[in-house]
């Protein structure tokens, strides 16, 4: 929670008016009934009685049970609570318990209920799954998961009302590890997904290794009031692979099965922006097409923000304040669900965007031997309304900003003042669109563009 000295503002925890949930106190409460690897049956979970506040499992492997199909709710002031318990328990992560010491759950189903904690649990896959950790549909409102594991799943992980299907309100995932959705046959295996959920937080956690560590916007497009705060989202070498379907953590120019670090095909509304800062994103390559199928062979973007086939974008989002490296493009907009040939684009892209305070660097084609077109710090080419503020892009070996347009679509009234740009080869790229506004941007060590207030080479070499 205080990575980089940082204390995520949104949160949840006593006190914190932004999300007020006393989770401390939640999760000291005494096991009103706890289930054990012995607690017969054992290949179901009908034991669990349901009308207790707070029900603990202890630590051992309950994947054999099968769903856990939760079939209560609490109420905003007395929430119940599902939480990890063993013999003098040290407090412990569940990523560093050894194995007999976690509490292994196959899969967390809830079907229309509210107000819980659920603490500690592990989610394990055992890389064969073909369902995810957890799985929310309509009103599963109020649930805080707290320090929770969840990996090695050939599905989504966690399914925080995907598909369009379901709308749920004030969910959060906090100071957990979500990790390993392997590719599978059965589609695009994201860490997160979601749709219709406002007020949806992702807060300190660490993601890794999926084809999306967060997609949003699959269907109904609503997260309005989304927190997106103080994630280390990248790939771990045990995803990498030689770009034509073999893992290999050794391979020099690698490829990956991904696409995007945290996606959006939606966001909020004028008076409920969705906000992505101070997390951090670095390692993504390009995507493996024999793993990922070949529409997902192009550069991985950390950030990208787009817009989805009924005509919905990622619209009104601030993305502010976050640290991107060691990646092809730093943060991206695409033209969303689609055919290539404009056919099938969705009839408008996001709008009301702000780019502001993020530092990029180390920005280039990583993986050469499947060269993906030109890199960028930031670029859009079907997007309205986009302010770059305020932000610092260094080694780029294409342009710090680019401005396109294509398939008759174009970005109209990108504004980018105030932005420093160190060695990007490319300067600032700006070919489509009307009513753009560049000015006032510093420039060292790389092409400027034509502005009337830059400001060039303003770091002058001494000899002494």
């Amino acid at each position: 929670p205080y990575a980089n000295c940082y204390c995520a503002l949104h949160e949840c925890k006593g006190g914190n008016p932004r999300c007020d949930v006393y989770v401390e106190g939640l999760a000291a409460l005494p096991c009103d009934q706890i289930i054990t690897t012995s607690t017969a049956p054992t290949n179901d979970w009908s034991v669990i009685d349901w009308s207790h506040r707070v029900i603990c499992i202890e630590a051992g492997d309950h994947t054999g049970r099968g769903d856990l199909d939760v079939a209560a709710s609490g109420t905003a002031g007395a929430r119940k609570v599902l939480r990890y318990t063993r013999a003098s328990d040290a407090d412990d992560e569940p990523w560093h318990q050894s194995t007999g010491n976690k509490a292994k759950v196959s899969r967390l189903y809830l079907a229309g209920y509210s107000a819980w904690l659920v603490h500690r649990l592990t989610f394990d896959g055992d890389a064969t799954a073909s369902h995810g950790a957890i799985y929310l549909t309509d009103g599963n409102n109020d649930i805080v998961f707290n320090r929770i594991l969840a990996e090695d799943y050939t599905y989504t992980i966690a399914g925080m009302g995907a598909d369009g299907l379901y709308v749920n309100d004030r969910n959060t995932i906090q100071n957990s590890v979500l990790r390993k959705a392997w590719p599978s046959s059965s589609g695009e295996n994201q860490i997160i997904e979601t749709a219709a959920s406002p007020n949806l937080h992702i807060i300190n956690n660490e993601l890794y290794d999926g084809n999306k560590a967060t997609s949003v916007g699959d269907g109904n497009p609503s997260i309005g009031g989304g927190v997106f705060e103080n994630n280390d989202v990248y790939t771990s070498a045990d995803f990498y692979t030689d770009c034509n379907g073999n893992y290999d953590a050794a391979y020099p120019n690698p490829c990956a099965p991904m696409e995007v670090g945290l996606g959006f095909k939606a966001a909020g509304t004028a008076a409920a922006p969705v906000l992505v800062t101070h997390n951090r994103v670095w390692g993504l390559r390009d995507g493996d097409g024999v793993l990922s199928g070949g529409g997902q062979t192009g550069p991985a973007s950390p950030i990208v923000f787009s817009a989805y086939w009924n005509g919905t974008g990622a619209d009104y989002m601030v993305i502010q304040n976050n640290i991107i490296w060691d990646s092809s493009v730093g943060i991206a907009n695409y033209h969303g669900q689609g055919s290539t040939d404009g056919a099938n684009l969705p009839p408008d892209g996001p709008n009301n965007v702000d780019i502001v305070g993020n530092l990029i660097y180390d920005i280039y084609n990583h993986t050469p031997d499947a060269p993906n077109g030109t890199t960028a710090g930031v670029n859009f080419w079907r997007a309205d309304e986009v302010a770059v503020y305020a932000n610092t892009v260094l080694e780029v070996d294409g342009p710090w900003l680019a401005i396109s347009s294509g398939q008759g679509e174009s970005a109209d009234n990108a504004d980018a003042r105030c932005n420093v740009a160190v060695n990007a080869a490319g300067g600032l790229a700006d070919d489509g669109g009307t009513g753009h506004e560049h000015d006032r941007n510093i420039y060292y060590g790389g092409p400027h563009a034509d502005e009337t207030n830059r400001i060039s080479n303003a770091v002058t070499a001494r000899a002494n």
